[in-house]
């Protein structure tokens, strides 16, 4: 590591073995004193030791990534490369007291980190029941797909949806199951909803926050758009999965349904009916569109 000379040298801090940078900042048993007179100083955990530089930074930054210890290693390696280069190229001795006081001096210096944000709760929604309001979600896995909507008449008056959707992604499951859903309300004279879900993307494309680019997405997307148009009022709002559990769990489970299968659980005053549909070739619902589910 001398300049202009080629070939094994030295080192000139333990004068025992050759030098090299895995050597000089992890091996040297002299910077290993270093470390360990520094420990009743800083009170670092573990060892600064790795197979190289880069795996014993990575292992250092992981424990000590929320406090300033993090900085220990530069200040440290950076004091050490100083003193081994003025011993070499202006033959200085190494006083090590000062060298550890030197160190010690930066570390203290250094600010102490900000303290970790705590995170704030995310806020339940707020539902006014006097108008009907409804939860939707979607989830796909390798094999299929399935949506599910719980649809609030009122709060003695409910609909448990979930329906197989077969072949798709999320966002397909997502999109299809709210263009179901705005179906379904219809068909049940809810022109008033309120409607919530988990799905950002799917929410932004229907409030036109943001622009689907997909082509098959965008045609279930322009019907989903002129069902919006049939309302007299509705919202399609954002709020947490963990304020989505229940159509979250639903929606695993349609997954597994055969595709264009619906199990409809009707809850009203507390006595629950379910019964299975598949709306696509049972009378009784709304036909517009070709999206079989």
């Amino acid at each position: 590591m001398r300049r202009a000379q080629c070939g094994p040298t030295w080192c000139v801090l333990c004068k025992g073995a050759s030098e090299s940078t895995e050597h000089l900042f992890l091996r040297c048993s002299t910077v290993q004193n270093l470390w360990k007179n520094l420990k009743n100083f800083t009170y670092y955990t573990g060892e600064w030791n790795g197979t190289d530089i880069i795996n014993a930074w990575i292992k250092w930054e992981r424990r000590h990534k929320v406090s300033k210890n993090v900085n220990l290693p530069i200040i440290v390696n950076w004091s050490i490369w100083k003193a081994r280069n003025r011993m070499i190229f202006g033959d200085k001795p190494i006083h090590w007291p000062l060298i550890e006081a030197g160190i010690i001096t930066a570390f203290r210096e250094l600010p102490d980190p900000p303290p970790p944000k705590i995170q704030q709760p995310n806020p339940p929604p707020l539902i006014d029941q006097g108008t009907p309001w409804a939860f939707f979600d979607g989830a796909a896995n390798t094999q299929s797909c399935g949506g599910s909507f719980i649809l609030h008449k009122t709060d003695q008056h409910l609909f448990n949806i979930k329906a197989g959707l077969g072949a798709g992604t999320n966002n397909y499951a997502e999109l299809i199951t709210l263009h179901h859903l705005l179906h379904f309300a219809l068909s049940h004279h809810c022109t008033s909803i309120n409607i919530y879900g988990d799905s950002q993307i799917i929410i932004n494309w229907f409030n036109d926050i943001s622009t689907c680019h997909m082509h098959t997405l965008s045609i279930i997307l322009n019907e989903v758009l002129e069902l919006k148009a049939a309302f007299n009022n509705i919202t399609v709002s954002h709020i947490y999965r963990e304020y989505n559990k229940g159509a979250d769990k639903l929606s695993k489970e349609a997954a597994l349904m055969d595709r264009g299968v619906w199990e409809i659980t009707e809850i009203q005053d507390q006595q629950e009916h379910k019964f299975y549909h598949r709306p696509y070739i049972d009378p009784g619902y709304p036909t517009a569109g070709h999206h079989t589910i």
